[in-house]
Formats: structure tokens, C-alpha cells, sequence
């Protein structure tokens, strides 16, 4: 589709849009029939929603300075503080409780994301999140290969579902991408997970994550 609303295939823009209203609502008419169904037959039902514009959403939070991502911004350290002076002693925590291993690494409310507080591994995970998003190798790689993927789970598990989350009411100025996200939402569908490298036909676009669907 052409996103600037010029012709494509012989299609302008506006027929797009319509197409897409159109497609959407018989996907939801087709939707309820199997959840109809699935709850007479007693059984969970699931979907994999695509994340389409994910790769594009992150990089443009990458030039902005993360702004627009909390996990961004935290694995770029732009929310975090320096809350005391260094020390050679362990910090005290408010339960009294010398900090492990564990304890050293900060946990990003808004997504799950364990942050490393060891400045090398967060470096690693920023890099290799930032070369899903732009194609680009990290330094010193020649391909955004299995290594990039692997390295870069954490933070991209953490970043589709928060791109997940800007997903809105399916016609109502959602975002390109995220209409099969949209679709479930209004029909009580609710993200219970993400699953990594799910879709690697669209790794430029995705970067390979998929959004598992729970309906309550």
C-alpha cells in the first residue's frame, strides 16, 4: 500500500482505507462466529496477531532519544538517575537485604524489561535492538544474523509488547500495522505474551515478533 494515499496496483488511497474498513469488518463478523463456536466446545481460544511497522516504530524512538518508549529510554539510560554517589558498598535496600545478582539490574514497570545494570551487557542489548529495528549490523558484525536475534530478545520481547499496547479501536485513527492487534482487542482479546522470531518472513518489518492473543 502506499502510505502517502497515492495510487498503488490501480488503487488510490481512499479506496485503500475503504478496503481496509471493509476487510476488517467482515474479519470481525468471521471472528465472532469462532468464538461463538469455540465456547460451546469449551475450549481457549488463542490468535497470533502480526506487528507490522514494529522495526520502524523502534527506530524512530532510537532517533528521537527513546522518546515515545519507556524501555528505550531505559535501556538508554535517559529515565535513569543518579541516585547516589558511587560507592564501594553494596547498596541498602528498603527491606534490608543486601542486593544479588539479581537485584542488579532494574526492572522497566511499563514493560517487563529486566535492564542490566553492567554497563557492557546493556550496551549489548541496546545494540543488538537497534540493529533488528534498522537492518544495520552492530559494530563489528557483518550480517544481522541468529547472534543479533538471540542477544536482543529481551529488549524487542519488551518493545512489541509496548508497541502492541498503542493499538486502538479498529477504524479509529489505528496505526498502520497494528490492526490485527485492534481487531482482537475490541472482541476482548487481550496480549498474554509475545513470541519471538514467530514471523521471520517480515524481519525488516517486524523483526520476527508476533503477538499471542488470549480471549477472556
Amino acid at each position: 500500500e502506499d502510505e502517502g494515499g497515492g495510487r498503488c496496483g490501480g488503487v488510490d488511497g481512499g479506496d485503500n482505507a475503504r478496503y481496509r474498513t471493509e476487510y476488517l469488518s467482515a474479519c470481525g463478523c468471521l471472528l465472532d462466529l469462532a468464538l461463538e463456536d469455540s465456547a460451546t466446545n469449551g475450549q481457549q481460544v488463542q490468535a497470533l496477531a502480526r506487528l507490522g511497522g514494529l522495526c520502524s516504530w523502534v527506530a524512530s524512538c532510537l532517533e528521537d532519544g527513546g522518546e515515545g518508549s519507556s524501555v528505550l529510554r531505559s535501556l538508554m539510560r535517559e529515565s535513569v538517575a543518579s541516585e547516589d554517589e558511587p560507592t564501594d558498598e553494596p547498596r541498602q535496600r528498603d527491606d534490608g537485604i543486601r542486593p544479588g545478582k539479581r537485584a542488579r539490574q532494574r526492572i522497566n514497570d511499563h514493560s517487563g524489561l529486566l535492564t542490566p545494570e553492567d554497563e557492557s551487557e546493556r550496551i549489548k542489548l541496546l545494540e543488538a535492538v537497534r540493529a533488528i529495528a534498522t537492518g544495520v549490523p552492530r559494530p563489528g558484525h557483518g550480517v544481522v544474523g541468529a547472534g543479533t536475534y538471540r542477544d536482543g530478545m529481551r529488549g524487542w520481547v519488551a518493545l512489541a509488547r509496548e508497541y502492541a499496547a498503542l493499538a486502538t479501536v479498529p477504524g479509529d485513527g489505528d496505526r498502520r500495522g497494528l490492526e490485527e492487534v485492534a481487531l482482537y482487542r475490541a472482541k476482548d482479546g487481550e496480549v498474554a505474551s509475545i513470541e519471538h522470531l514467530a514471523n521471520t518472513r517480515d524481519l525488516l518489518d517486524d523483526g520476527g515478533a508476533m503477538a499471542r492473543i488470549f480471549f477472556v
